[in-house]
């Protein structure tokens, strides 16, 4: 706060140059401060990674008790969104090449003469592919905890008498996603599975006003629900589709430890927390910058016709003080505790990003400023690739109830992955390399790897040359070690950087 006068503290609006009378000084203003602590906490999480709802309107700051000046405050906020690229970095490298997929008729060859394989071009009836599908799953997963996959189909009297006309007009299932905060209510099993699960549908227009829907899902059925003005839920429509099982696919970033339990708390929800007290510090720290920067002059004994400013932007101070004339702005150093205490907030974000797999990494090149990077553990990334994998099958085998097709789905989303970077992976290639004595089919794996990895943004076709000519020569090493020859595919390197001086010893 700035030098108090007549009672009042000064803030930046005191250095305006408009009449007071303009600015709304109302404490009212801090009711529309919004309470975290009440909000769902998927939706706080998907505030967060979007930088939307509170952060986007101002409404997330949190008010001083004896703030004035909230409104204008909130203009200042910005947001600094960490969360999304901490997540992105959990997901995005699984899905960067497309994941190799067949579909196999019941004679175990590999077939696209099915409805399957039309779906999986368009998944979801809006031309969304499964592989696209996926990955906006595994986004939701890793930042909710849980996603919940719906499949469903079109009404029989629909559809059509042969596979070439439902391709045609895409009358086969399709799937949706939900996340955590639509799910109304649920039942599970002993065993954690569903027996039936409710969500919020999308509402519907009745006499000019929305009317709020709610969809059911059970072993046998999907009913559609509407809500009285007493709070009770009675029937709209419903329809029967006698799978057997709920048509409703949850996966889980965290295996749980009460299977009755579909809701987890968000893994990166104390991430999400930390993103929004830093989001609080920016703004406190703008606004004392504002305050610093339009600091006001006081005087005594001058009268305002002789001052060019006007008197809006001066104090003009009694005569019987006994301060000399100067600028009143508030001290330098809350600002500086403020920035200080928002590095270690950050520094603490990025340790807990780390606790959960994501390392961030800063980088910067000349004449750009500095940034962070954020890269995931191999073994985050594995067990995205291996639910992303575990998800897709479990569409294929409820599409097998839906349509009495008879085939066998496999997808391999990749599992092998660069641990912390690709500078550390190549670091840790050549320490094998440099292994005396090292084993030849081992050194041309190592070989193999480390040219995917260097080459990964090149022809597919020139990879392939260069594994294969490695392949070729651990080939001729490997028969020649048979042979008795001593001679290996990788040389071990001297620590000396002087040239060796022996000559090649030569085996007949």
């Amino acid at each position: 706060m700035g030098e108090m006068t007549n009672g009042a503290y000064l803030n930046e609006h005191s250095f305006e140059t408009s009449t007071s009378t303009s600015v709304d000084r109302s404490i009212v203003q801090m009711q529309y401060s919004i309470n975290i602590n009440t909000v769902n906490m998927y939706e706080f999480m998907n505030h967060t990674y979007s930088g939307d709802g509170g952060y986007r309107d101002g409404s997330y700051l949190i008010p001083f008790s004896r703030e004035s000046s909230y409104t204008s405050r909130k203009q200042l906020a910005h947001y600094k969104n960490y969360l999304k690229p901490i997540l992105r970095a959990m997901v995005a490298p699984v899905f960067s090449e497309t994941a190799p997929r067949k579909i196999l008729d019941g004679a175990g060859n590999e077939t696209n003469d099915n409805l399957f394989a039309a779906f999986l071009k368009d998944c979801d009836g809006a031309g969304t592919s499964l592989q696209e599908y996926s990955a906006q799953a595994m986004n939701v997963m890793r930042r909710h905890g849980v996603c919940f996959t719906v499949m469903d189909n079109f009404p029989s009297t629909i559809q059509p008498n042969t596979m070439a006309e439902a391709v045609k007009g895409r009358i086969f299932p399709y799937i949706y996603l939900k996340q955590a905060h639509e799910v109304v209510e649920h039942e599970c099993d002993q065993f954690g599975n569903l027996r039936e699960i409710m969500f919020t549908d999308a509402p519907v227009i009745i006499n000019g006003k929305p009317e709020k829907r709610y969809r059911k899902w059970t072993t046998s059925e999907s009913l559609l629900y509407g809500k009285d003005p007493k709070g009770q839920y009675y029937v709209i429509d419903r329809a029967t589709h006698n799978l057997g099982i709920v048509p409703v696919i949850m996966v889980f970033a965290e295996p749980r430890e009460c299977k009755s339990e579909i809701l987890p708390t968000p893994p990166l929800y104390d991430i999400a927390k930390l993103n929004y007290v830093i989001y609080n510090q920016c703004a406190e720290v703008r606004d004392q910058e504002r305050a610093q920067a339009f600091s006001i002059f006081y005087c005594q004994g001058v009268p305002p016709s002789d001052l060019v400013i006007s008197n809006n932007t001066y104090i003009n101070l009694p005569d019987s003080a006994s301060i000399s004339p100067g600028y009143a702005s508030p001290d330098w150093n809350i600002i500086a505790g403020l920035v200080a205490n928002q590095e270690q907030n950050r520094k603490d974000l990025f340790t807990i990003a780390e606790q959960n797999g994501v390392v961030g990494v800063q980088s910067a090149s000349s004449g750009v400023a500095m940034a962070w990077d954020f890269a995931a553990h191999e073994n985050i990334l594995r067990q995205t690739s291996s639910l992303a994998m575990q998800l897709e099958n479990f569409i294929a085998k409820m599409f097998i109830r839906y349509t009495n097709e008879a085939f066998l789905y496999t997808v391999e989303y990749p599992m092998d992955f660069a641990p912390m970077g690709l500078d550390n992976e190549i670091a840790r290639l050549d320490k094998v390399l440099r292994i005396p004595n090292i084993n030849p089919l081992l050194a041309a794996a190592v070989q193999e790897k480390l040219t995917r990895l260097l080459l990964r943004e090149e022809d597919p076709d020139t990879i392939k040359r260069i594994v294969d000519a490695i392949d070729k020569a651990a080939s001729i090493i490997e028969t020649a070690d048979t042979e008795g020859s001593s001679d290996s595919l990788v040389t071990p390197q001297s620590d000396s950087n002087e040239p060796s001086t022996e000559e090649p010893v030569e085996t007949e």
